[in-house]
Parts: structure tokens; sequence; C-alpha cells
């Protein structure tokens, strides 16, 4: 049976899912490394069982698309929550995140590889007592990500289709970064989570996180660049004093439990530039807060949206519903 998902009255619970991962919530940040079972071997290279496994089970919404995306969507047999693309994943039995697991369903799925995230250390010594075969990736930057398509190909035996998807990768990021200097950077907020109907508890990324390099690559200026944790929970006085010039808010009904922030809810904060020039950009799905195989088309996305800021200002007016809205593919 698919795990029931909760509903959480503060930011996205994907959205928030990304934050506890990069530790910006100081109580579920990473743990320490200590003694126990590792998922690596003594050259550091991933340590797994079957050299094909075909029982896994992905605990990030990025690890599923990168296995669908190797052609191995097949093997699943269950996935973490909000692991909702491609639309054959939502099938999949859902076993809660690396937060709240439920280690039982896990071990009940009898999986010869469960690949998870490097902060879900507390899983990974629970899986090892049982001998589970455990992948652990990282990606918390952008060349990350590349990796761990690499590393997940290799897991499962289909390395030549990881090497293939991640230098597709790499060759859309180098066509970003050869670009010029572009002549003005707009100042960019990307909202990682709010409460919906409300500018409360608005999340935002900071220095170190794949977001902020993200708006980088697409010709933005991030809000918070100057922060120093990756993912952290701001005002909207702060908001006012650094007033963006763009606010691009990457959201979904199943991330949100049924309820989506609006771009309207931003009026109360009509003295910021972006409000006031009709620049508040509430796009339909939530692939640009998953570091995977998306990663291209939330990077045009965002560089639409930054590239509009960085030409002359439309009639000034305030933003609304329904809002600019950029389908999932």
């Amino acid at each position: 049976m698919r795990g029931e998902r909760h509903r959480l009255t503060g930011p996205s619970c994907l959205s928030l899912v990304v934050m506890l991962a990069a530790g910006a919530l100081p109580a579920c940040g990473r743990a320490e490394r200590g003694s126990g079972a590792s998922s690596r071997d003594s050259s550091g290279s991933p340590a797994v069982g079957d050299p094909s496994p075909r029982r896994v089970i992905t605990m990030a919404p990025n690890l599923t698309e990168i296995v669908f995306a190797l052609g191995a969507g097949d093997r699943l047999v269950a996935v973490s929550d909000f692991s909702d693309f491609p639309a054959a994943a939502q099938a999949l039995p859902h076993l809660g995140g690396f937060v709240n697991p439920d280690i039982e369903q896990v071990l009940a799925y009898k999986p010869d590889l469960v690949i998870l995230r490097d902060y879900s250390r507390p899983l990974e010594q629970k899986l090892a007592a049982f001998r589970v075969p455990v992948l652990e990736v990282r990606d918390e930057a952008i060349a990350d990500i590349a990796r761990t398509m690499r590393e997940v190909g290799r897991a499962l035996g289909l390395a030549p289709r990881g090497e293939a998807l991640a230098a597709a990768l790499e060759r859309e990021l180098d066509s970003y970064r050869r670009r010029p200097e572009p002549n003005r950077r707009p100042r960019v907020l990307l909202v990682a989570g709010r409460t919906p109907g409300t500018l409360q508890n608005l999340y935002a990324p900071g220095a170190g996180s794949f977001l902020d390099e993200m708006i980088r690559l697409a010709g933005g200026a991030n809000l918070f660049a100057d922060s120093k944790v990756p993912y952290l929970k701001v005002s909207k006085e702060e908001i006012i004093a650094r007033d963006p010039e763009v606010i691009v808010e990457p959201v979904s009904a199943s991330s949100y439990g049924g309820e989506k922030p609006a771009a309207a809810d931003w009026r109360a904060l009509g003295t910021v530039a972006a409000v006031g020039s009709g620049r508040v950009y509430v796009l339909e799905g939530d692939y640009m807060l998953i570091p995977g195989p998306r990663l291209g088309l939330a990077l045009r996305d965002l560089e639409r949206v930054i590239h509009a800021a960085a030409e002359p200002s439309p009639a000034a007016a305030a933003p609304e519903d329904p809002p600019r809205r950029r389908a999932l593919p």
C-alpha cells in the first residue's frame, strides 16, 4: 500500500526534505560519520552487493528519477515519498523519506539494493544491520548530480547508460558556463518553501546549494548568496530590504498536500521590485527543487524568467492568478 502523506503546515514537504538534507534545520542536520558499516569500500567506491540488482528501492525523489532515466524503472519495488515523476513512479509503494522511513516496510520488499543520500545515516545503519546492500550518494552541488548518475548506473550494472546520462547533463551545463558574463544579473529570490496562503515559513537557497549554482548559471544573482548555509529561513523584512527583481516559486499539489501557494500572495510585499513589476513566477511542478535528470529543464525555465527581468520592465502590475506556469514534460 502506498504510504500516507501528511500535510505540512509550513513549507512544502518536498522542499522541507531538500532543506533538511542540507542541514538548514539544525535539529535534523547531517549526522556525524562514526563507526559502523559503510556503503563505500576502502577505495572510496560505492560498495554494493549484486552487480545487477533487480529489486531496488530509492529513498529520494531525484534518485527515483535517475533510475527511471537509466531505463531501469522496472527494477524499482518501492520508492520514497514525493517520488511522483515519471508517472509510473506514482503507482509504486511509497515508504516514507529519510526523516521517517518505514524500515519494516523497506525490509519487507526484500531489496537487493537501497539507494539513498549520504545524510541518511540512521537508515543506512539499520539496513547494514540486516545486511541490505546500500549505495550512498551526494547531491549538494551540481557536480554531484552527474556523479550520482554515474554511480547509480554502475551499481545497476548499467555503467554505459549512466555515463551517457551524466555526459548529456554536463554538456548542457557547459553550454551555460561558456556564455559571456551578462551585462547585469537581476536579484533573484528562489522560494524553496512556505506556508500556502501566507508569507510565513519562507525558505530560500544560500551559498553551497545546487540552487544557488543554478541561479548563477541562468544569469541571475541569488538574493541570499552571502548566506553561510545552503538553505535558510528568511523573513519578509529581509526580502524587502534586499529587494529582489525576480521571485521564482516552484510548486506542486502533491508536495503541498493539495493547497498550492499563489502569486497573488506576494501582493503583501508591494514595495518589492519583483512584485511591482509583475515578475513573480509561480511555476507548475517542483522539478526545479529536485537535483536530477530534469535539471536542464529547470535551468531553461529559470533562465527564461531571469532574462525577462534583465530587459526593460513591463507595465507595473501586481501579480495575478492564474500565474505564469510551466507544465511538466
